[in-house]
């Protein structure tokens, strides 16, 4: 793996700006700093204390998208389909965060595709799995019904929302494989590259970096090489109960806070 060949792809960083930092330290020991090489596949804010700093690093971002959590910002959606703890967290974060801010995360569009120079592969980023429920992928079934939805001459699809780290994929003869965060450890391994098939398509869940909920309290991203087609899963520590410290201060529920200390 070439990291000057690499996106960084991140999602779901809910305001968790010590996971944050973290992330973008670790990928720095990895060699990456190109911040306009990361993708943020959205949820920059919600649910933890930071959103005006998570969001000012955002920004530096070569590309950042809009998640359910930006969008419950306006204050116009339907709050009955809405978790409670998340509604009280977008109100903490109207209050830390300006209207510039709350604009431009408003503004983030909700998808985007790129070409790969060179190979000619088109790779598609959003927060949601495509045509799935509430953009849930979570077993062969959903991978069948996702793919039936994806264009086909998309090679890679990054998605986040789920705050689990998976990879489906399906064959040239359309058969599905879907491997959860714990198949991904006992196959693959966490850090490790994974040589993606050039006849199969993939859908990759890049995890969590601001609240893992795979029963893995450590953040989770992906490094894409490019060139050569293939990812790492990275999974590292971070000062969970500086976080906690942080939320605490801030008056945010405290089972928000159990969350993070069980990565559930």
């Amino acid at each position: 793996m070439d990291i000057k060949s690499c996106l960084a792809i991140i999602s779901d960083i809910h305001s968790n700006y010590i996971a944050l930092e973290r992330a973008m330290a670790y990928l720095k020991v990895q060699g990456f700093e190109n911040r306009k090489k990361i993708v943020c596949l959205g949820d920059v804010i919600g649910y933890g204390p930071r959103p005006k700093e998570c969001t000012d690093i955002a920004k530096t971002f070569g590309m950042c998208l809009g998640g359910n959590h930006e969008g419950y910002l306006p204050g116009d959606i339907d709050t009955r389909r809405v978790n409670p703890l998340a509604l009280e967290a977008i109100d903490y974060t109207k209050t830390q965060i300006n209207e510039e801010d709350q604009k431009w995360l408003i503004d983030r569009p909700r998808k985007d595709v790129i070409t790969v120079p060179k190979t000619g592969r088109k790779i598609s980023f959003s927060h949601y799995a495509p045509g799935v429920f509430d953009g849930y992928v979570e077993s062969k079934d959903d991978t069948l019904t996702c793919f039936l939805v994806i264009p086909p001459d998309i090679s890679v699809s990054f998605v986040g929302h789920t705050h689990k780290p998976a990879m489906a994929s399906v064959d040239a003869a359309g058969k599905p494989y879907y491997y959860p965060a714990d198949d991904l450890k006992k196959y693959f391994g966490w850090d490790k590259p994974i040589h993606l098939e050039p006849d199969q398509r993939y859908l990759v869940n890049v995890g969590s970096i601001g609240q893992p909920r795979d029963g893995d309290v450590r953040l989770s991203m992906v490094l894409y090489d490019m060139a050569e087609h293939s990812l790492r899963f990275l999974r590292t520590d971070y000062d969970i109960e500086k976080t906690v410290a942080q939320m605490e201060e801030a008056s945010l529920p405290e089972k928000l806070r159990e969350r993070l200390l069980k990565g559930l």
